[in-house]
């Protein structure tokens, strides 16, 4: 089943991003973030619930990639 969570920050109505608890917004070490959703996207093929909603995904290759059930 797709579950969206939101930002644990008080008051903040987005959804929570990749596998972190804030979103895109709140994340402390955005580049760090970069490179592991990289790194990830890069190892795997296929996703399924994957949440990179609101985020700054620029020079990441998606393609021959398969997503399910993502935002």
């Amino acid at each position: 089943m797709f579950v969206l969570k939101r930002c644990s920050v008080n008051n903040c109505t987005n959804f929570s991003f990749f596998n972190k608890q804030v979103c895109f917004q709140h994340l402390e070490d955005k580049e760090s973030i970069h490179r592991e959703i990289q790194d990830f996207i890069g190892s795997n093929d296929k996703f399924v619930n994957l949440k990179l909603n609101g985020g700054d995904l620029r020079g990441i290759d998606f393609s021959k990639k398969s997503f399910y059930a993502c935002s």
